[in-house]
């Protein structure tokens, strides 16, 4: 439906994707979509995700949540 591209700067490869989701989560509810799928492969992006706000993302885990709280259904 929609993609984006954004230069991250340096950047570990888990802020990168933590960042995208953030992005894409941002994305979608900007263009009106309410429930969300996510998908990873990375196992430690969804342990973080799910299990609370853990250093050293917690700035970009807690802006997730927050989006998340604002959409009907993130899966």
């Amino acid at each position: 439906l929609c993609d984006f591209s954004v230069n991250l700067g340096d950047s570990s490869v888990l802020e990168a994707e933590l960042k995208a989701i953030l992005l894409g989560l941002k994305l979608a509810w900007s263009r009106g979509f309410r429930n969300i799928r996510v998908d990873s492969d990375s196992k430690l992006e969804v342990n973080l995700l799910s299990n609370g706000l853990q250093y050293p993302f917690y700035n970009i885990i807690r802006s997730i949540h927050e989006v998340q709280s604002n959409l009907r259904q993130v899966t």
